[in-house]
């Protein structure tokens, strides 16, 4: 098996991907620029460069793509990528694409207008290249980071039928999260996800009830938002991770967030209703009103947790295979054909 990562700018947005492929494929993996003549090649999605898109669909070699955003039908038969609720009509999208022009013009008179044309043009490109990749005959696997995702390929009716669609579901590391748990003392409080405006709300109210420092994370990178002082993000006890909604109507926690909390050895929580779009959810702790906070952090939850990480891990580990085996099926299939040629 070859990832290709150069379709990507640079592997900071796909390190946890690749990590999670090569964790739950379970087999040895290269890793490249460019499509490989002697491995079954696997791209994760970004197709924003169209120079690249061409060299991947002029080329003659197969491939398997890992789709992680969302992906909306949209009107004049076109895709759009994380759309949701009005945003994903067909009157908000022409008005939308209407006042990009308008920024467009308006940029080369007023330089503040040029940022948001670039994320317009970068994201456009991005859903168009994607639409010509979904159609190709190259294709011959696609594997989605959430079910939503793999259900919304298969709605797009781009894709061949003889390309299957399967859902890549990560497996939690049981010894770290043990161990984590087992500390049981928090000492710190940090949240993830792009900070836009509903969060930053959201947060505050948040400290009303929670007047702890809380920190903004970013991989590795801790930003203060409340406070002048850094606790120590190497300290041997548990850190606890907050998980606001991006909007109010949101409905999905994020697969690989969830993972790469877990397996650091912290602890997930998010708020409001529970979400069961995925069932790595169920290894989170979920609370409906942030006042409950206290109230659940000194229930027992950490005989919770290891019962729902395990449960969780069967169920990982069964849909993992669906896409396993077919993975090898194509990597002999590339084997034989070098032979023959």
């Amino acid at each position: 098996m070859h990832t290709v990562t150069g379709n990507h700018r640079s592997l900071h947005g796909i390190s946890d991907i690749i990590s999670i492929i090569n964790s739950a494929s379970e087999t040895g993996s290269t890793q490249g620029i460019f499509l490989k003549e002697d491995c079954h090649n696997i791209l994760i999605e970004d197709f924003s460069n169209r120079e690249y898109t061409d060299y991947l669909l002029g080329d003659d070699k197969s491939f398997s793509l890992v789709l992680t955003e969302f992906i909306h039908k949209g009107p004049f038969g076109r895709i759009y990528l994380n759309r949701f609720g009005i945003k994903a009509s067909s009157t908000y999208i022409c008005l939308e694409t209407l006042v990009y022009y308008i920024l467009l013009i308006l940029g080369k008179v007023i330089p503040a207008t040029a940022l948001r044309c670039h994320r317009f043009m970068y994201w456009r490109a991005r859903e168009r290249s994607l639409q010509r990749v979904l159609k190709s005959d190259l294709l011959k696997m696609v594997l989605a980071m959430h079910p939503r995702i793999a259900a919304q390929a298969l709605e797009t009716k781009l894709i061949n039928p003889h390309v299957s669609i399967h859902t890549i579901y990560p497996i939690l590391d049981q010894n770290k999260i043990d161990f984590s748990i087992s500390k049981r003392t928090i000492s710190e409080v940090a949240t993830f996800g792009t900070q836009n405006k509903y969060r930053t709300k959201e947060l505050r109210k948040f400290q009303i009830f929670f007047p702890m420092p809380v920190f903004y994370k970013v991989d590795n990178n801790y930003a203060i938002l409340q406070t002048n002082e850094l606790l120590n993000p190497n300290s041997d006890s548990l850190s606890l991770d907050l998980y606001f909604k991006n909007s109010k109507n949101w409905e999905f926690l994020s697969p690989v967030r969830i993972w790469r909390t877990l397996n650091k050895g912290n602890i997930v929580v998010y708020f409001g209703s529970k979400m069961k779009d995925h069932p790595i959810n169920d290894c989170a702790i979920q609370i409906e009103l942030y006042e409950d906070i206290w109230k659940t952090m000194s229930s027992n939850f950490d005989k919770r947790i290891r019962s729902s990480v395990s449960e969780y891990n069967s169920i990982a580990l069964s849909e993992n295979l669906k896409w396993k085996s077919e993975l090898a099926l194509l990597k002999h299939e590339t084997k034989d054909r070098r032979i023959v040629n």
